[in-house]
């Protein structure tokens, strides 16, 4: 009897912590919408090398495998990423990227990521505007959910349409 009551405690304490883990990992503090009036895309790359980053000292810290490529129809710059998948996320808050032609961008931090699994890619991005027109104000930031996709192996993207 006592060793029934010990497993279902131990079975609910680690459902707790499960549970608790995600939540945290997901709780985010903005509200990302999937209204995309910017027509951003984004893709995860995983590639097969270690892809070497400028750093002033080499080390694998400068080096990532997956990589972020990035597009919009309208000019606007990205602010920053946060990428899940279910179990972890990415972020990066402190970019200025100008989206007015397609890029790759170094992720770090998914080491355990692979070809085939899928990510949540949300954005931070705001309208590209001329510092020159005193008249307007400074950009908003819009947090834009840009959904699910699979990491695919660098330099090819596969359909969502595609079984």
């Amino acid at each position: 009897m006592k060793t029934n009551l010990l497993i279902i405690i131990g079975i609910a304490l680690a459902a707790i912590v499960t549970l608790s883990t995600v939540f945290l990992y997901s709780f985010d503090e903005h509200q990302y919408s999937k209204e995309n009036l910017y027509g951003f895309s984004a893709h995860v790359f995983y590639s097969k090398e270690l892809l070497p980053i400028m750093c002033p000292l080499q080390s694998n810290d400068c080096a990532t495998h997956l990589q972020l490529s990035i597009g919009s129809d309208t000019p606007a710059i990205l602010q920053g990423y946060k990428i899940c998948n279910g179990l972890s996320c990415v972020s990066q808050d402190d970019l200025y990227f100008s989206s007015k032609e397609s890029a790759i961008i170094p992720i770090f931090g998914g080491d355990g990521w692979k070809t085939g699994d899928k990510v949540s890619i949300k954005v931070t991005v705001v309208t590209q505007y001329d510092e020159t027109y005193t008249r307007h104000p400074p950009p908003i930031p819009f947090y834009i959910d840009l959904g699910e996709s699979e990491i695919t192996e660098y330099g090819v993207i596969k359909l969502e349409n595609e079984d």
